[in-house]
């Protein structure tokens, strides 16, 4: 038998791949290093990039949203925090998915409003002292940012 991944051959029976550590088995997972809910873990710079492309595509949105809806006396827009809530909640975003990644929960599935919202408060603290809390991720066994531990969750590059 062949594992439908990577082409490795495995024992007869086996429920994970030797070679990728991938399921074969549909619906088993297996926390294995490097891997949550039987997706491989998004390293710090793919995320970098994933969150340079939402940046591009807040300011966009916070600079057409201003022009129309705000004086140039208003000192806030509101456009990057609800875009942040929304993504989060959802799992995905357009620089996620520019990028082949997803947001999930210890289950494996998308976060929710709830813990979205929270992850997006939480990612404050991850700026506050330098960044410390995003640097986190490269040092992290898990690969997770102070917000990822916060709000439990994990981001994993999708198939």
């Amino acid at each position: 038998m062949f594992c439908p991944h990577c082409g490795q051959p495995v024992a007869d029976g086996a429920t994970f791949c030797g070679a990728c550590g991938r399921a074969l088995v549909e619906g088993v997972t297996r926390e294995i290093e490097g891997y949550h809910a039987g997706k491989e873990l998004a390293g710090i710079w793919i995320r970098f990039g994933s969150g340079l492309l939402d940046g591009v595509v807040v300011l966009g949105i916070s600079i057409v949203v201003g022009m129309f809806f705000f004086s140039e006396n208003t000192r806030s827009n509101p456009v990057g925090a609800i875009y942040a809530i929304v993504t989060y909640s959802l799992g995905t975003s357009l620089g996620m998915r520019a990028t082949h990644l997803s947001m999930v929960n210890a289950k494996g599935d998308a976060p929710g409003w709830g813990r979205g919202t929270g992850r997006a408060f939480a990612s404050i603290l991850s700026v506050l002292p330098l960044g410390l809390g995003y640097f986190w991720a490269i040092w992290d066994r898990e690969k997770r940012t102070w917000h990822d531990h916060l709000a439990g969750t994990w981001v994993v590059r999708d198939e």
